[in-house]
């Protein structure tokens, strides 16, 4: 789905466009390149789902006070090799986090843990392809295998 979409091509024009406003033309691609990581890394990480799922069915924000927390000390390491690309990758945090706790408030009765368990396990997954990524070992475009993350909840409510 992801390939079809080309949501990989659609982040990276994304992150090209933002850095040719906020930098200078050397450092563009060093600028969409943390950005890119930098929103992949943050919001694959199981962390992400399940934090926002717990703060949206039972208001208990703890999860994704210790995932910002985690971010924010990844994001200065990130930063330093990568640059600012990294810091403006926090809009889409935002973004999509937010979106998923107003989400898993209107779909609580619909989520069971089995399904945040199997939706954790394919972020977990797509966390070791950017790593493998960032090793330069592989070239997995992972932001196209990202909705895998919500095929648990697709195949266990409408199958």
């Amino acid at each position: 789905m992801g390939n079809c979409l080309i949501l990989t091509g659609h982040l990276t024009k994304a992150a090209e466009a933002v850095g040719k406003k906020v930098q200078k033309s050397d450092s563009e691609s060093r600028f969409s390149e943390g950005f890119v990581t930098g929103t992949l890394v943050f919001c694959i990480g199981a962390m992400a789902v399940m934090g926002s799922f717990e703060a949206g069915v039972s208001g208990d924000y703890t999860t994704l006070f210790t995932k910002a927390l985690i971010d924010g000390i990844s994001a200065v390491a990130f930063a330093s090799v990568m640059g600012m690309g990294v810091a403006a990758s926090g809009i889409c945090v935002l973004l999509y986090q937010g979106v998923l706790v107003l989400l898993a408030q209107y779909i609580s009765g619909f989520i069971s843990e089995y399904m945040v368990a199997e939706m954790t396990c394919a972020g977990s997954l797509l966390i070791l392809a950017i790593g493998l990524n960032m090793l330069d070992i592989t070239h997995i475009k992972v932001m196209n295998m990202f909705p895998a993350v919500f095929f648990p909840f697709l195949l266990c409510n409408f199958m």
